[in-house]
């Protein structure tokens, strides 16, 4: 059974708010983003808050997270317990290495942390990485799609018939 979302704010959505406030000019987008989506970051929050923690650690991808929430909401959610690991999914691999050793750099990491290259617009990327989590984790607890897709450029192939 879902239980509907508290009216009050959960920690971990306060965290992610606080942290993207903190984050300065290279977050500003994303503070702008997180306004329009908090009915999404309350949903996150409530979920990681109901996972059974009667696992040695529960396992979170978050996509998109090499800058904005998605970095944003790595550094929270690692923050907030050692109970999870962090996959932090990103379509470049040098930058999602990048992000991974800043996050890890942050004071009060308490969960794990690894990276994945993952490319939403391709799906080998998809399979490659949903293979390579499931040989090394077994499972995937917790999805936050946070990347965008190229919509655009899938447009443009649709009318130019590709």
């Amino acid at each position: 059974m879902i239980r509907p979302i508290p009216d009050d704010t959960p920690s971990l959505h306060h965290k992610i708010k606080q942290s993207i406030k903190l984050g300065g000019a290279s977050t500003e987008r994303a503070a702008t983003n997180h306004t329009k989506h908090s009915t999404s970051w309350k949903l996150i929050a409530h979920l990681l808050d109901r996972i059974n923690m009667s696992k040695s650690s529960s396992i979170v991808l978050i996509s998109g997270a090499n800058s904005g929430i998605g970095f944003a909401a790595s550094g929270v959610i690692a923050k907030a317990s050692e109970g999870y690991h962090v996959i932090m999914a990103s379509r470049n691999a040098e930058n999602g290495e990048k992000a991974l050793a800043e996050v890890k750099a942050m004071e009060g990491i308490k969960g794990s942390l690894s990276t994945i290259q993952l490319d939403q617009d391709d799906p080998a990327s998809i399979k490659r990485a949903a293979q390579e989590i499931e040989t090394q984790f077994g499972r995937l607890d917790v999805l936050v799609n946070n990347a965008a897709i190229g919509v655009y450029q899938v447009m443009i192939c649709q009318m130019a018939q590709c």
